[in-house]
């Protein structure tokens, strides 16, 4: 996690966030090599002695035993071997044979065996050591099997106290007008200047996810749920024929309201996750370009944009209604933008009294991206706002299995089915492996209740309150 260490990175100010040491992998792997280095030299110390011994009582059949020349020796009976330690034989053959004590007359140099056994420990005590450090580094790495409230303070949900949001007043602008789409294409492009880049994440993380603010001054509004493209630099070289062409714009979903985070409409907002995978091809770790990009620069990075685009995410404007949110990781992206609206800034022409349902899925509780803000939503909107966590690598179901958003989603079906039948939206952003599980988990309360799902799925997709887009 080297790029968590960068200098560019921003962090929020205690108690909403705590500093974290970013150097604990890396000591780990240090640590880690001492002991395979010390446990190493320990079983040689323990092992070699051994080999030499075994080694000499094998060639010690295969050679002659030099016996004295001078006439005045017999060749005494030798006593057998096989049942004494190699040391232990070596001087009855001597013995035996009337042979001088000389180094060297023998395979087996006993002096040295015998400087070997004057520091018996020190093998053992290096293994021993070795196996000491590396269960160190085992005992201090992120467990797998803890719950949020298990987690240390530095970073977790433990740590994360919700605090009253102050809805803000502005000159709200942008209240009038259509919906803006593809304002921006890739041969008219926007050109937007990194303000901020901050990291979401805590350091159990499995991947880095960051906060991008970009200044805008105004220059390409949007509407919450819609996205921006964004053109990484360079040219794309296809590998077949050599010919180079720009780069095509990458899609995120905008993260904060048309008014941006100081609510005063010169800024965007973008959630991205640092992508990379194993390629076979390059037998190593290949990155994606536009997300290392973006979340490895530094303010005052200019950045090609594109859009806005996108209609099905888009907020629905009734004051009123119920949305059901569901995501995994970044998927939560236009779920802020959301929120930000809803509840952070006071509209007179937007006062939301309606219901906001989020349910959130990510392997570890680390990767609960702005965790502050969605604590301070509970805190301060009981009634309005509910947040579901499913973190697979640290909750099971009651089976044992991994717990998946899908997973959680489905202990509340009832109430789920319940909130579509009398006109929800449901919004589902993120993995498309959760999709699976929904609709299974929707078909059996319309079955239950007499209902064709089918029909019902249609209802809500020609009425506007079918809003799903996963990949």
């Amino acid at each position: 996690r080297a790029s968590m260490s960068s200098t560019h990175y921003q962090t929020l100010p205690a108690p909403h966030r705590v500093t974290v040491p970013t150097n604990v992998g890396r000591t780990s792997v240090v640590v880690l090599a001492m002991a395979a280095l010390v446990g190493m030299m320990g079983g040689l110390l323990i092992v070699t002695p051994t080999v030499l011994q075994l080694q000499a009582a094998a060639q010690s059949t295969a050679r002659p035993i030099q016996v004295p020349t001078d006439g005045s020796a017999h060749l005494r009976s030798i006593p057998k071997l096989e049942a004494q330690p190699v040391h232990s034989a070596m001087r009855a053959v001597r013995a035996a044979s009337g042979a001088p004590h000389n180094k060297g007359s023998f395979l087996l140099d006993e002096d040295r065996h015998h400087q070997s056994q004057n520091m018996p420990h020190i093998g053992p005590m290096m293994l021993l050591s070795g196996v000491f450090l590396a269960v160190l580094v085992f005992l201090r790495r992120p467990s797998r099997n803890l719950k949020p409230s298990d987690l240390d303070a530095t970073w977790s949900l433990a740590a994360v106290t919700g605090s009253k949001i102050q809805k803000v007043d502005r000159d709200w602008n942008q209240e009038k007008g259509d919906v803006p789409f593809n304002t921006f294409t890739k041969d008219n492009t926007f050109k937007g200047v990194i303000k901020s880049v901050e990291s979401l994440v805590g350091p159990r993380a499995t991947a880095e996810h960051c906060k991008i603010v970009i200044q805008t001054n105004g220059g390409i509004p949007a509407r919450e749920g819609q996205c921006y493209g964004v053109i990484p630099p360079g040219m794309d070289v296809d590998p077949k024929t050599g010919e180079e062409k720009p780069h095509y714009a990458r899609q995120y979903s905008i993260a904060s309201s048309r008014y941006g985070d100081d609510f005063d409409g010169q800024t965007t907002t973008l959630c991205v996750k640092k992508v990379a995978w194993w390629d076979k091809e390059l037998n190593g770790m290949k990155k994606e370009l536009c997300s290392h990009y973006l979340c490895d620069a530094t303010p005052g990075t200019e950045v090609t944009m594109t859009g806005p685009g996108g209609r099905t995410m888009l907020l629905d404007s009734d004051p009123d209604a119920v949305h059901i949110c569901v995501c995994t990781g970044t998927g939560i992206a236009p779920y802020r933008a959301f929120w930000r609206r809803m509840f952070y800034e006071n509209h007179p022409n937007y006062q939301f009294k309606g219901r906001m349902m989020v349910f959130f899925g990510a392997a570890v509780s680390d990767e609960l991206l702005f965790a502050q803000e969605l604590a301070d939503l509970q805190a301060t909107f009981p009634d309005q706002f509910s947040l579901y966590t499913a973190f697979s690598e640290e909750e099971t179901k009651a089976n044992g299995e991994k717990m998946f958003v899908q997973d959680r989603m489905a202990e509340h079906a009832d109430e789920v089915y319940q909130l579509l039948n009398n006109g929800a939206h449901l919004y589902c952003a993120g993995s498309k492996f959760m999709m699976p599980g929904i609709l299974e988990m929707l078909e059996k309360c319309a079955s239950a209740s007499g209902t064709n799902w089918e029909e019902m799925q249609q209802h809500l997709k020609d009425n506007g309150k079918w809003h799903v887009e996963v990949y």
